[in-house]
């Protein structure tokens, strides 16, 4: 969980409570409170109306994916209210980065989308406005390892090199619209380390 220090907060939904602040007094409509799964549903009030300027300041929710996105595929990226920023497309993997081994990748969502799983070093954030923020480099820092269709799991190959034992490296994919391009958004960042 997260400690005091940890979290930043500006507008918010706390039902129950009185609306002040940029708060919300209504049902934010989770996917599954009673289970626990507090990521937004399709119809929350709390989608898109966060504070952008504080979104802009952490870039990251709590599953490390960006902190604005294109919920909706409308073209128009915001922040969403709570700890879950809601996508269209998320990334799965599965697997260690053992040498020798493979850890897959799956872009997870309607099969309605062009993606491609991304490799990189660096965790300098990049925004793109159609998309939300690349986490894991600048575009240069970047490299495609796989161009792939949602729900189509990719088995990378792990190098045997042990002189890399312990190198970190991270996962990023973007899925974009198969109808409109300019509509999609990066998924979760992944962050591992290769090793022995």
């Amino acid at each position: 969980g997260y400690i005091a220090g940890e979290i930043l907060s500006s507008n918010g939904d706390p039902s129950p409570g009185a609306a002040a602040f940029g708060n919300l007094n209504l049902d934010p409509l989770f996917e599954n409170a009673a289970l626990g799964d507090l990521r937004l549903g399709a119809g929350s009030p709390c989608l898109g109306v966060a504070d952008q300027g504080v979104a802009d300041l952490i870039k990251v929710d709590a599953l490390e994916a960006s902190r604005s996105a294109d919920h909706a595929l409308s073209g128009i990226v915001l922040p969403d209210m709570g700890a879950y920023e809601r996508k269209t497309w998320s990334l799965e993997v599965t697997g260690l980065a053992t040498m020798g081994g493979v850890q897959t990748y799956n872009l997870v969502g309607p099969s309605t989308g062009l993606g491609a799983v991304l490799l990189g070093v660096s965790e300098f954030p990049f925004y793109y406005v159609e998309y939300g923020y690349l986490l894991i480099g600048a575009p240069f820092q970047v490299t495609v390892v796989a161009y792939l269709p949602p729900n189509f799991p990719f088995g990378a190959p792990m190098p045997i090199l042990p002189a890399l034992d312990g190198f970190p490296f991270t996962v990023q994919g973007i899925v974009v619209s198969a109808f409109n391009t300019t509509r999609g958004n990066f998924t979760e960042r992944f962050r591992t380390r290769l090793v022995l």
